[in-house]
């Protein structure tokens, strides 16, 4: 009997557990306002890009980074400094326009979950 053929039989019995997703909101502390940025992770069902795109939090994440079940990216968010650009300073509005971009190489519609540029944004 062809092995692979065994293994699917076998695999038939076994149960497969999708993992929940919980939404989480960030909460910048005082350090991250230092830093200047955060780290923001987002999560949706592979076989629906229409479904809703979720925030997630960074163990969430890392739990469900190499599923199968859902594609994900993180993206870096700016959360301080000038709010335009000026010159040769990317302002906070212009930073995170280009992680939304680079967001969208993974989750195409997830220009339409992050409309608020200055999301968390602190002087």
């Amino acid at each position: 009997m062809n092995s692979r053929y065994t293994q699917i039989l076998s695999d038939q019995d076994k149960q497969i557990i999708i993992p929940k997703l919980v939404s989480y909101v960030p909460k910048p502390k005082d350090k991250d306002y230092e830093i200047g940025y955060i780290k923001r992770y987002f999560a949706q069902k592979a076989n629906d890009e229409d479904s809703p795109i979720l925030e997630i939090s960074p163990p969430s994440f890392k739990k469900i980074s190499n599923s199968p079940y859902y594609n994900t990216t993180s993206i870096r968010w700016k959360i301080n400094g000038l709010i335009e650009s000026q010159g040769h300073i990317i302002g906070v509005k212009q930073a995170n326009s280009n992680s939304i971009l680079r967001g969208c190489k993974d989750l195409k519609n997830l220009k339409n979950y992050l409309l608020n540029t200055q999301q968390f944004y602190k002087i």
